[in-house]
């Protein structure tokens, strides 16, 4: 008789028993999941993307089972493995000098003014359409929320602000 190589914990949703996983804007879970299908199709997913600032709320209070969450966060009680690590993007607005330029350093945005900063990524988006500066943000989140009058550019002094992606579970 063959043993699982993890047991994940039960929970009841009408008669099914399903594994809930969170996510943060910005990443794009289709590619774990249609694994995970193949993998465990006895056991299937309940995803749904949660705002970052509340990526930890389900899973500390146990209504969730997974969660992909962006760093820095407590990982205290936590169980975490990074996955991998966002290449981050400058954001700014279409009319602005630096525009155009193929690459960005953190040295080329110095003395340049930075958006207010939002809990809602699509609200800093439209902050810096509107004018206001500039952001560096992950490039998932600044792809998902990409509007005409907006540019994004990487560079090497963008990497420095990396964001790091983590999967996590509680600890038991």
């Amino acid at each position: 008789m063959s043993r699982p190589l993890h047991v994940w914990p039960r929970h009841e949703t009408g008669a099914e028993v399903t594994l809930r996983l969170r996510y943060v804007a910005g990443v794009s879970p289709a590619k774990w999941l249609r694994a995970w299908g193949d993998r465990r199709p006895d056991l299937p997913v309940e995803a749904l993307r949660v705002e970052e600032p509340a990526q930890l709320v389900e899973l500390v209070a146990g209504e969730a089972d997974l969660a992909f969450v962006r760093l820095p966060i407590d990982l205290t009680g936590l169980h975490s493995v990074q996955l991998w690590e966002e290449l981050a993007v400058a954001v700014l607005p279409k009319e602005h000098p630096l525009a155009e330029a193929e690459a960005l350093t953190v040295a080329d945005l110095k003395g340049e003014p930075l958006a207010p900063a939002q809990p809602d990524a699509a609200m800093t988006m439209e902050l810096i359409a509107a004018g206001t500066g500039h952001a560096i943000m992950p490039h998932g989140v600044a792809r998902l929320h990409h509007r005409r009058d907006v540019v994004g550019s990487a560079g090497d002094g963008c990497r420095s602000h990396a964001h790091r992606a983590r999967l996590a579970r509680r600890s038991r």
